[in-house]
């Protein structure tokens, strides 16, 4: 078996507590979510270091990716319809599990962190949940705020209590943004829909999908996008039908 570290080692000592504590948290998310084909897993190993008379965790090793992440395949030439189809549904499979199986979320959706095992079966990957993708989050993401349910079951989202007039903090200087949202589960389902709509319009070409369930995903109304099941469900029926006529 083939192991390759995940978390790069710390950098100093004054870095310590705040990188300890981020590798932390993915590994015991890891831990946490139910076995899934298409889920890196919990780690196989741990990498520590001695630093004042304790013993700190640097990082964990994983199982070998040989396949490199999807965005550099993409990038290196063209790739079959077929086999882009099926990352699709893995992909969305693994976010389904995520949300309605390890009742979490996964918080920075992007080809980068989609990985290819030997099989060529997508695999997604980083689970540190700390910052969102700037680029794929979602309009409500960015504005921050409250979100509740209404009597007729919509998100309705409200202004952040404490936005001054600068506005809200940026995004990128927001640690866990979503865990603000961990009382509606599906406000947070919506928000990685976007995300992964950005990711699939990188993964097909315009004109590719014969749907509009693409651009569906990244609609401005949370409440119009499409559920991640529902997602699933059509690539798993597109991939199905290309396997079954080949």
């Amino acid at each position: 078996m083939q192991w390759i570290p995940t978390v790069s080692a710390l950098l100093s000592a004054e870095h310590t507590a705040v990188m300890e504590a981020g590798t932390l948290h993915e590994m015991q998310l890891l831990r946490s979510i139910p076995p899934h084909p298409h889920i890196i897993g919990p780690p196989i190993g741990y990498i520590s270091r001695e630093f004042e008379g304790a013993t700190l965790i640097r990082g964990f090793v994983s199982r070998f990716l040989p396949g490199g992440n999807v965005r550099d395949v993409l990038e290196a030439g063209p790739v079959a319809l077929a086999r882009r189809v099926k990352w699709a549904y893995q992909t969305t499979s693994a976010l389904v599990h995520v949300h309605h199986a390890a009742h979490t979320y996964h918080g920075d959706v992007k080809l980068d962190n989609i990985m290819l095992d030997g099989n060529d079966d997508a695999i997604l990957i980083d689970f540190e949940q700390g910052r969102a993708n700037e680029e794929a989050a979602a309009p409500e993401v960015h504005a921050g705020g409250r979100v509740t349910v209404s009597d007729e079951g919509r998100l309705l989202y409200h202004p952040p209590l404490d936005c001054g007039e600068e506005g809200q903090e940026l995004l990128r200087h927001r640690a866990y943004p979503y865990d603000a949202w961990l009382h509606v589960p599906r406000a947070i389902e919506a928000a990685e829909v976007h995300a992964l709509g950005v990711a699939l319009s990188k993964l097909f070409e315009g004109g590719e999908v014969p749907s509009d369930i693409v651009q569906k995903c990244k609609v401005g109304d949370p409440n119009e996008r499409p559920a991640l099941k529902t997602i699933e469900q059509y690539f798993r029926d597109w991939y199905l039908s290309k396997t079954t006529t080949k």
